[in-house]
């Protein structure tokens, strides 16, 4: 692999390296940070002691990462309608307009509220200096069988 296809190739590389490591949360029941592991929140109305992301249930959340990187940039997406109240939390303050599932011709149905609720943000897409130092591993072992072939 030449340079420039390095170039190319960095940003894709590198999204994957950050797909691995936000898989790697779900093993954990949370995320790295430089000093250690902070564990998701507890479910409130279950008895089970595990996280509400992992255990039972369709997986969807943890398969539907996908990397849409760019020749410039390199970014991992969660592709579940979910995904982002799961990582970022919501608060609804009641009488809100949410989302209700679809309409047969597949456009999104909505209600409204009327109690408030709140979701505890279980964050499993946070970057960190694991990621970096990774994706800095990654790019100086190409360099030198860059290096090597010349």
């Amino acid at each position: 692999m030449q340079y420039r296809a390095l170039r190319a190739q960095l940003p894709k590389i590198a999204a994957e390296i950050a797909i691995n490591e936000f898989k790697d949360n779900w093993r954990r029941q949370g995320y790295r940070t430089n000093t250690g592991v902070v564990k998701w929140a507890p479910r409130k109305h279950n008895k089970s002691s595990r996280a509400i992301l992992v255990g039972k249930g369709s997986g969807r959340l943890r398969r539907d990462f996908a990397n849409r990187s760019s020749r410039e940039m390199a970014r991992v997406v969660n592709k579940s309608p979910y995904g982002r109240v799961h990582n970022e939390g919501l608060a609804l303050r009641g009488n809100e307009l949410v989302q209700d599932g679809f309409t047969k011709s597949g456009r999104p149905r909505f209600k409204r509220t009327n109690t408030p609720a709140k979701m505890t943000e279980r964050p499993f897409m946070k970057h960190n200096s694991y990621i970096e130092k990774d994706i800095e591993k990654e790019y100086y072992k190409s360099i030198d069988d860059i290096l090597k072939t010349v």
